[in-house]
């Protein structure tokens, strides 16, 4: 999922942008990618489903010097946001699949037919909560930039 953003003043932050030397712009916009980069992770921590709390504290985010990205590296994470189709679970490397339930039971299966997920979209969820902050903070920090 890519996250766009619509500056509506582009007329008013195009002006502000000529009075802003470039080591200024730079400045404001590491600073903006930073901060939305956190605001959209912390939004997509409270959105995210909660099972045993691993999705959750794997969400993530990186800065680098043009975009920001929230992540996560849990190999499910992708199914939970989008949906899935019926299928069967076999096993790959043993002759049966063994898992723990919730009440630290062990089970065995030589199959299983997983149901569907509905889809649970947090991370767009996330953006879309924070889109309208993070387009005025933005605006804030040009301001900020421009003003010292």
């Amino acid at each position: 999922m890519t996250l766009s953003i619509e500056i509506r003043w582009a007329d008013e932050v195009t002006k502000k942008f000529k009075n802003l030397s470039e080591k200024d712009l730079k400045a404001a916009t590491d600073k903006w990618l930073k901060e939305s980069a956190i605001l959209i992770e912390w939004e997509a921590k409270k959105e995210a489903p909660v099972d045993n709390g691993n999705l959750r504290k794997s969400i993530k985010s990186a800065v680098y010097p043009d975009y920001a990205v929230v992540y996560t590296n849990i190999f499910y994470a992708p199914f939970v946001h989008e949906w899935t189709k019926p299928h069967l679970i076999r096993p790959v490397r043993k002759k049966a699949l063994f898992w723990i339930d919730k009440e630290w039971m062990g089970h065995f299966a030589a199959l299983v037919h997983h149901p569907w997920y509905k889809w649970n979209p947090f991370f767009t969820r996330a953006a879309e909560n924070k889109s309208e902050r993070i387009v005025n903070r933005f605006y804030e920090i040009i301001n900020e930039y421009i003003n010292d």
